[in-house]
């Protein structure tokens, strides 16, 4: 929990219901990216290999409320490139590629699906794509949730730099945990890189992101408490070989014991096509009454899928174009801080 007078928010909401705003997607816990090198059919990371696993889950969350929403259990379904995955008895899809869990989201236990096989090879170096379907209840209703999710299979000539960040607690402060470890890695032709490597963390702010300590000791680890969370935090990390920067990743965090929420109550869709747009009139809101509380102005920052600040606006309503996904490289991470007038 951070100063009550600011609040941040981040990322998308996907259907409107009973008044609430239900927000979902899909989280990997481990880059969804597999390489086939050139000439060749070596596929990395090794998917077979359980430590290079990742695992993907849903995130539904209440937009009233900015809490995580439990699946009703048995409407949970996977689609791998629009086929539904059809598991065996002990769960083990029928390709022998994707096996169904369960994942332990903080508080909130939510179906999984682990990658157990290699998907890229050197006849399917074509992006790949993950559905999920589901339900949870809104009020007295039951309402589906359809969360997409694609996975990155690419013909490389070289050992491209890939990079992500590992959380505890699935990245979230409750009630029961008050503080997230997160642990920078950096992976070189799928293979970890510990030696030489300098990284540099940074936390978003309302100004931009501005460079943060590691912990004392561990320059790959930085421990957030709620104390440094208003709602909502991006930490973006650039790892460094020999000075010069070849990989950047970031990723969201939450403090779900807040009192306070932003509510970005968006007009349409977040998948836009060429001319469509989607505006967002945020409201801040107390979590536990889902009351609105007036006297905040609102500034938003843009970032591109490279997270650089791309733009800056203010106002009580903030529109996306097609035009700015465009400039954005294909992806606005929208970031929305509130201020008490």
């Amino acid at each position: 929990m951070s100063n009550s007078l600011q609040v941040s928010a981040f990322d998308s909401i996907t259907l409107v219901q009973d008044g609430d705003q239900i927000a979902a997607a899909l989280f990997p816990t481990k880059p969804l990216k597999q390489y086939v090198k050139l000439g060749t059919d070596y596929v990395y990371p090794n998917w077979t290999d359980k430590e290079e696993q990742p695992v993907i889950y849903p995130r539904i969350q209440s937009q009233n409320t900015g809490l995580r929403m439990e699946v009703i259990s048995g409407t949970e379904k996977w689609f791998h490139n629009d086929k539904e995955i059809k598991f065996d008895s002990t769960g083990l899809s029928e390709d022998k590629r994707f096996k169904k869990e369960m994942f332990q989201d903080g508080v909130v236990q939510v179906p999984s699906l682990r990658i157990v096989g290699n998907l890229a090879s050197p006849g399917n170096t074509s992006p790949d794509k993950l559905d999920f379907i589901g339900e949870v209840k809104v009020g007295m209703n039951k309402v589906a949730v359809t969360p997409s999710i694609s996975i990155g299979l690419e013909e490389v000539a070289g050992d491209p730099y890939d990079s992500f960040i590992a959380t505890t607690n699935g990245g979230v402060i409750d009630n029961v945990t008050d503080n997230v470890v997160c642990t920078a890695y950096l992976r070189k032709g799928g293979n970890k890189v510990t030696e030489g490597v300098t990284y540099k963390w940074y936390k978003d702010t309302s100004n931009g992101y501005v460079e943060i300590n590691a912990d004392s000791g561990k320059a790959n680890v930085k421990t957030i408490k709620a104390d440094d969370i208003s709602t909502t935090l991006v930490l973006k990390v650039d790892f460094l070989i020999d000075g010069e920067v070849v990989s950047t990743t970031s990723i969201q965090l939450y403090d779900e014991t807040d009192p306070l929420i932003i509510n970005r109550r968006p007009t349409g869709p977040l998948q836009l096509t060429t001319g469509g747009s989607v505006t967002f009139k945020p409201v801040v809101m107390r979590r536990d009454k889902e009351i609105p509380i007036p006297g905040y102005t609102f500034k938003y920052l843009l970032y591109d899928v490279e997270s650089t600040l791309m733009e800056t606006r203010s106002g009580d309503t903030c529109t996306i174009t097609s035009g700015d996904v465009i400039s954005c490289k294909g992806n606005v991470r929208l970031h929305t801080h509130a201020f008490k007038s």
